[in-house]
Parts: structure tokens; C-alpha cells; sequence
């Protein structure tokens, strides 16, 4: 596949901005002192040990003789060892290519001369150490070939290397496959038209798949970017060119996290209109995206060398670039692209240590701390080994802060880049005044102390970089509030409690969270910035248990101080006077919450007194209708008129404490009526829980002591009552009563025919009640009737006689 760049690929040219963001922060140069101005030392690659730190360089250094150079330096570049090798004519050795297995061995690609065959391939193998473990050389078979090795890679337990090969028919890219003890396993060729090629990098995709870029040539001072792909047993699958004008090739490929592949190198138009060019392809060696960087120089010699993806996921390409003001010469590059469109973020060009002429990067690594290692050469006279080590644009800090106590804060922050060389907190308000002083790098975080209590602190961190610095934004931070002090009751009333407390040195406006309840019972709270409270709507004769905490700014509250308690008064009788004609509503407050008790207009014949009181005394819980469980929650309601009775429903509404009914199902609650003269228990049915609300309403005609029980089911149907039974009206009998039901259950009533006259459903207390007529309202006969009751699966028929 061939395309034409010109005519097919959509390329913006871009002018990048010269920019500062970028920063060295600390660099080598490496010079063989030969003293002739024609001798040119390179950096060629550049590898990094993930375990160790360690930074390998190769290229080539020149004494006497030109010889491959391996260097070993620390993160800093400083120097640790390093090693020359040398082929068997004193002839120009170069490194070219360089790759780290997962054991720290190291595999160096270049070309070695060698008196019978020329230049011959060379591949070798060394420790981390630079001790030579093993090498190999390969020849192209011509008496004067130019053979090279250009980049090697590691692959699972396979070495790949490539580069130019010449025979007798030409040259051709090559590449070959070798086991890790350096034997040749397959190598393959592509051939040019004659004119030259040569393969510059090489990469592997996660499937084992290999891919080649350099350039092939066309005609005469003509030559196009190739892209080849290999499988692991280096059969060709594909292959791409670029067309760019004249003078286009691929220096370095790789893929990032995602799969993608990306391609770096030069395309130009003449010989002296070279671009940088990058590319994004798929992995059948389409282009998916491109761009070109161009300097503004008259004669551009601008270069992609090096590809390396940062920790963001963004293209950084490492090669050189021409000033206007460069006259005949160009500087080192660092451009980062985003990945996805191939869109400029950032370049730099390193003027500041340009040497006289021809400065450029050949390689990079970067680390997991985002910082740039490059490689190339720098013009200083002569051309010697370049290293640099260059900074992300300093990031922001993340500042946050949390209060120790009530005069101390603990300040922490974080940095996605580690390019920094310090840190300061400092006041948001005058960044100059330092609170910590300088910190160290691996610093994050810093105890400010003797701060006042409750007391917004506003502080900013400063990341203090080699060229810049970076502030974070503002962070405010309370400190804790001091637990107040001195808890006391200073009143208590039927329903309400006065409190008063000490600030303890809290400020003033500092919130308190006051903290109230009864034995067993839920924490209600308020809050005040006040230091003193009453607290209402309480019940009488209750014992009240109070605590208090103190809350800072941040809304951090402070442990409780230990409880307080007192007594409510008593709560008097509700007494209320009932006028014919009037509608009254009585209220009544006792320990357990408010009770009601409305009586609609016109009920009495003759005014009425009605007194509601607490019930002295609770009778035990027995009753010949329902099972039923005591709540002692029980009113006394008692008319100043002997045997009276309503002659409409009289409402109840009756509260309780979630304690009052521990064990219990809130569902099945109903009130039941005190029957003096039978000294039982007799549950009404028209009861109506309210769980939400932790009440019981029920409606009656007469009036006694009523209590909250529970009705208690313990099995299906088994304790079910129907009273009274028979059912007599001419006795006094107003409706037939059913307890003891599972809740909701559905009641049937048949004649003894099978014939249905009526539907009841009972309440989810258990209990129902039938007014003795059918469906149509008509009164039902003197007989016995079926009752069919049904609920959850579980069915029961019982007997009930009517006599009228």
C-alpha cells in the first residue's frame, strides 16, 4: 500500500510555541577528548531499569577510534560505569540500538567495522553490570557491504533486531529473530529499489506481531517513510508507505497502553524543507491521524526521533528542531501530543543549552514520575554524548486539611507529577509568609499548631519547581471546638427544661448541639449558638437525660460531654367542660406524649365535665374476646355525669414511646376498654395504628380507662372469637364483633343455603365487626349463618346464630 502525503492525508502544520514549561533539571555530557572537530559522539538510545532506576545510554564515543559506547548512570545522571566495544577494524563503531530484558541484561544493536567484509551487523549482550555476556556479528556478504543494526527489542524470550543489510544484489531492510543466547532463529528482507533503505525501529504488539519503520528508496535522492508489519515468525503481513515530497522516514514506533500504534520521523518536501511527522495507525497499518511540525527557519532540519507515551497517556517526541535565528544548525525538542487526535499540547526547545550548531535529541524513556530522559548529541566545537533530564511542567499541589484538635491542623497534599524540588504552606492571603518553611520533596504532609480554637485557618501550598513554581488553590480549615463545660439544669417544668453551659474558650457564634432522652429512647437534638436552652414540649413526670457538644465551622462536632438528668413536674389532669352544641377537642400530656379526645357538637343533652388523667392503677391484661399484651400506656376518662354515653363516636387518640413496645408489632396495636363490671379487657374494633406517628386512634361511645395492647395472633385463625354469639339484637346488641384474626383477613358470611350475603375485611390489628346486614343492606333472619374466613392461605369457618 502507497499513499501520497501531499494529495490523501488530512496534516496540519504547526508553528509550535517556544515554551519554558518544560525543564532540565539535570543533564550530562560525555566526551571522548579526541580533539579533531570532525569526530562526532552520539547518544543514540536510551533505556531505563524499572527496578532499579538506572539509565542506560548508547551510542558512539571517540578516543583515539571511534568505538560502540554503553554507559550506565543513576536517576540524577551521574556516571557509574561504562564500556567501549569495538570491531576488528579501527574503523567508525557505532551503538544504535539498545534494549533491557526482564532480568536487567542489556542488548545493544549497532554497526562494527571489520577489515575483510566492511560493516557488519553487531548485536550484544551484557549484563546490568556492562560486563559482556555474549555478541555476535552479521555480514552482509559484500567485500565492502554497509551493514547496520539499527534497533533491537526484547519479545518474551525472543531478540529482534533491525536494520540496513547489503549483498551483492542490494540493499534491504532487515530483520531478525535470535533466542536470548544471541542464535539466529529467522530473519527476513525487503528489498529497495536500488537505491538504499534501511529499518530504524522496531516494536511488538501485545498479539506477538512485529513492525518495522525506516525508509525505502525510489529513485535517486528519492525515498519514502515505510511501515512494515511481520508476524513472530517475520512473515510479512503488510506494509505502508508515506510520501512526503522527497526525503521521508520513520526513526522511531511504538504502541501505547490502548494498542494503538504511533510513528514519529521526517517528511520533506525538499532537502532542506523537512517536518517532524507524527502518525497514528491502526493495526493493518492505515493512518488514522497525522501532523507535522514545522520550525520557522528558512532551511528546516526538523526530526522526530525518539517515541515515548507519559503517565497521562500522551505522545512525546523527542528530535530536533530549527530556529530562524539558528542559522545552519538546529535544537533540541521535546514535543507531547494528545494521543487521540494527535493535537498539540506542549513543545519546548532547549535554546538555553543549545551548543554552537547541530544539538538533537535521538532517543527517550520516561519514568513513572512523568520526568524525561533524552538522549542525542550537543555541538561543542566537536559533537559529544548529550543526556538530559527534563521536567513535566510543574504541577499544581492538591491541598486539603483536617483539624487535630483545638489548636492544631494537619495539612496533606497531593502531586499527579513528582517534578518539584520542595514545597511551602503558606498564607492564602500573603503567599510570602511562609508557615512550614521549606519541606522536602517527599514531604506531604505538615502539622501547624498552636492555633486558636473554632478559627478558620486559610492556607495555600507552593510546589516550588527548578524554573517555576506552582500554588495550589486556597484551602480553609477549622479547627476543632472545644467540648463546653459546666452542664447544668437550671429549671424544670411540666413540659419544658432550661439547660446552661460554658464555651470552654470557644469563640462566640460557635455552634452547640444540645443532646436530650428518655431512658431507653432516641436522641432528639437542637442546636444553638446561644450557651443557654429550654427545651419544650416534653412530657410530665418524665425522667429527661441531657448531654451537649460543641461544632466547629467545618461542621465537625466534639464528643458529648457526660449526661445531666432531671424530673419533669407532674402532669395535671386535663379537665374540660363540654357545652351542648359545642365541639371540644381535650389534650393531655403525660410521659408517653400527647393524648386526644374529641367530642362533636351536640353529643350531650346537658353540659358535662370530662377529666383525663393517667391511670392509677392498670388491671392485667385478660380478656374473654382477644389475646392481648399490656403497654401500661392507659388514660382514666371520666365524665363529672354517672353512666353517661355518647350519642356519637367519641375520637381517642392515644401516643406511646417506641419503648412502650419493645417486642412488638406496631401493626396489630388497637385500644382496648376496661370493662369494670366483667373485670376484663375488651379490645375496640374500630382501633386504627399509626406507626408513623407512634399513635393508636380508636372511636367509642362510652367512656372508662383505655390502654394501648398489642392483639396477639399465634397461629392462623386458632384464637379467633366472634362475640357475642348468638347475635341478639332485642338485648342491646349493636354488631358482631371478630378478634384474634391475622391481619387484613377477609370474612365471608354464607346462609346455611351456600348463599354469600355479606364481606367484611378486618384491620391489620386483627379485628372486624358486622352490622348483622347483607350486602343489599337489608337485615338478616333469625339462623345460623357461616363464617368463612380466609387470610395468607390459611382458611376457617365457624358458626353464628341470630335471633331477632
Amino acid at each position: 500500500m502507497r499513499s501520497n502525503l501531499a494529495a490523501i492525508l488530512a496534516i496540519a502544520l504547526l508553528s509550535p510555541r517556544l515554551s519554558d514549561a518544560l525543564a532540565v533539571i539535570s543533564s550530562a555530557t560525555i566526551d571522548g577528548n579526541n580533539s579533531s572537530s570532525a569526530v562526532v559522539e552520539a547518544g543514540h538510545a536510551i533505556a531505563r531499569n524499572t527496578s532499579t532506576g538506572d539509565i542506560y545510554v548508547v551510542g558512539n564515543l571517540s578516543t583515539s577510534a571511534t568505538a560502540i559506547f554503553v554507559a550506565k548512570l543513576n536517576s540524577s545522571l551521574v556516571l557509574q560505569s561504562s564500556v567501549s566495544l569495538k570491531g576488528s577494524a579501527a574503523n567508525y563503531d557505532e551503538g544504535r540500538g539498545l534494549a533491557l530484558d526482564s532480568s536487567g541484561n542489556l542488548y545493544v544493536a549497532g554497526t562494527a567495522a571489520n577489515n575483510t567484509t566492511g560493516d557488519d551487523i553487531f548485536l550484544a549482550k551484557l549484563d546490568s553490570s556492562l560486563t559482556l555476556v555474549s555478541s555476535v556479528s552479521i555480514s552482509g556478504n559484500a567485500s565492502s557491504s554497509q551493514d547496520e543494526g539499527r534497533a533491537v527489542i526484547v519479545d518474551g524470550n525472543s531478540i529482534y533486531l533491525t536494520g540496513r543489510r547489503e549483498d551483492n544484489s542490494g540493499t534491504g531492510i532487515f530483520v531478525t529473530k535470535f533466542d536470548t543466547s544471541l542464535v539466529v532463529q529467522t530473519s527476513a528482507t525487503i528489498k529497495d529499489f536500488g537505491f538504499g533503505s534501511i529499518g530504524n525501529a522496531i516494536a511488538a504488539d501485545s498479539s506477538g506481531n512485529i513492525y518495522v519503520t525506516g525508509y525505502i528508496s525510489t529513485a535517486s535522492s528519492k525515498q519514502n517513510l515505510i511501515l512494515a508489519k511481520f508476524n513472530s515468525s517475520l512473515v510479512l503481513q503488510a506494509s505502508s508507505t508515506i510520501d512526503g515530497g522527497i526525503l521521508d522516514e520513520g526513526f522511531d514506533l511504538a504502541f501505547n497502553s490502548g494498542g494503538d500504534l504511533f510513528v514519529t520521523g521526517v517528511v520533506g518536501s525538499t532537502s532542506d524543507a523537512r517536518n517532524i511527522y507524527l502518525a497514528k495507525l491502526n493495526s493493518s497499518l492505515a493512518v488514522q491521524a497525522s501532523t507535522q511540525i514545522a520550525g520557522p527557519g528558512s532551511n528546516q532540519f526538523d526530526e522526530g526521533r525518539g517515541l515515548a507515551f507519559d503517565q497521562s497517556g500522551k505522545v512525546v517526541v523527542a528530535g530536533a528542531y530549527t530556529l530562524a535565528e539558528s542559522s545552519g544548525g538546529t535544537n533540541f525538542y521535546i514535543g507531547k501530543f494528545n494521543s487521540s487526535t494527535l493535537a498539540f499540547v506542549e513543545d519546548f526547545n532547549f535554546t538555553s543549552v543549545m551548543g554552537t550548531s547541530w544539538d538533537e535529541f535521538f532517543d527517550l524513556t520516561i519514568d513513572a514520575d512523568n520526568f524525561i530522559y533524552a538522549t542525542g548529541r550537543i555541538s561543542q566545537g566537536d559533537e559529544d554524548i548529550h543526556i538530559a533530564k527534563i521536567s513535566d511542567p510543574i504541577t499544581t499541589p492538591v491541598l486539603s486539611g483536617s483539624a487535630i484538635n483545638t489548636s492544631s491542623i494537619a495539612w496533606t497534599w497531593l502531586m499527579n507529577v513528582s517534578t518539584h524540588t520542595g514545597f511551602n504552606l503558606a498564607q492564602s492571603t500573603s503567599p510570602g509568609t511562609s508557615i512550614s518553611g521549606n519541606l522536602a520533596t517527599s514531604v506531604t504532609t505538615y502539622a501547624e499548631s498552636s492555633l486558636s480554637t473554632n478559627t478558620a485557618y486559610s492556607r495555600v501550598m507552593i510546589a516550588l519547581g527548578a524554573v517555576e513554581n506552582a500554588t495550589s488553590s486556597a484551602k480553609t480549615v477549622y479547627t476543632l471546638a472545644a467540648v463546653p463545660s459546666n452542664l447544668t439544669v437550671t429549671e424544670a417544668f411540666v413540659s419544658s427544661i432550661t439547660l446552661t453551659w460554658s464555651d470552654n474558650t470557644n469563640p462566640a457564634a460557635t455552634v452547640y448541639r444540645l443532646g436530650y432522652w428518655l431512658a431507653g429512647g432516641s436522641t432528639s437534638t437542637v442546636e444553638t449558638t446561644a450557651l443557654t436552652y429550654t427545651v419544650t414540649s416534653l412530657g410530665g413526670g418524665n425522667t429527661y437525660y441531657f448531654h451537649i457538644q460543641g461544632k466547629n465551622g467545618d461542621g465537625v462536632y466534639t464528643a458529648a460531654t457526660a449526661s445531666v438528668s432531671t424530673v419533669t413536674l407532674p402532669a395535671p389532669p386535663t379537665v374540660g367542660a363540654v357545652t351542648p352544641g359545642t365541639a371540644i377537642t381535650l389534650i393531655y400530656n403525660p410521659p408517653p406524649g400527647e393524648m386526644q379526645v374529641a367530642i362533636p357538637a351536640n353529643n350531650f343533652s346537658v353540659p358535662v365535665t370530662i377529666t383525663i388523667v393517667t391511670a392509677a392503677s392498670i388491671p392485667a391484661a385478660t380478656s374473654p374476646m382477644a389475646q392481648l399484651k399490656a403497654t401500661n400506656v392507659a388514660l382514666d376518662i371520666t365524665p363529672d355525669v354517672a353512666n353517661l354515653t355518647s350519642q356519637d363516636d367519641i375520637t381517642i387518640s392515644m401516643s406511646y414511646r417506641d419503648t412502650d413496645i419493645i417486642g412488638m408489632d406496631e401493626k396489630r396495636l388497637i385500644c382496648a376498654k376496661y370493662i369494670t363490671a366483667g373485670s376484663y379487657w375488651m379490645p375496640i374494633v374500630n382501633s386504627t395504628p399509626n406507626p408513623a406517628n407512634n399513635k393508636v386512634i380508636c372511636r367509642t361511645r362510652s367512656f372508662s380507662t383505655f390502654q394501648i395492647m398489642e392483639t396477639i395472633l399465634s397461629s392462623p385463625f386458632d384464637q379467633t372469637k366472634i362475640y357475642p354469639n348468638p347475635f341478639i339484637p332485642s338485648k342491646g346488641h349493636a354488631q358482631v364483633n371478630f378478634a384474634n384474626l391475622p391481619g387484613n383477613t377477609i370474612i365471608s358470611v354464607f346462609t346455611l343455603a351456600g348463599e354469600k350475603i355479606s364481606e367484611i375485611q378486618a384491620t391489620s390489628g386483627g379485628l372486624a365487626a358486622w352490622d348483622s346486614r347483607t350486602t343489599s343492606g337489608e337485615w338478616t333472619a333469625s339462623g345460623v349463618y357461616l363464617i368463612y374466613m380466609e387470610s395468607g392461605g390459611s382458611k376457617k369457618i365457624l358458626k353464628l346464630g341470630i335471633e331477632r
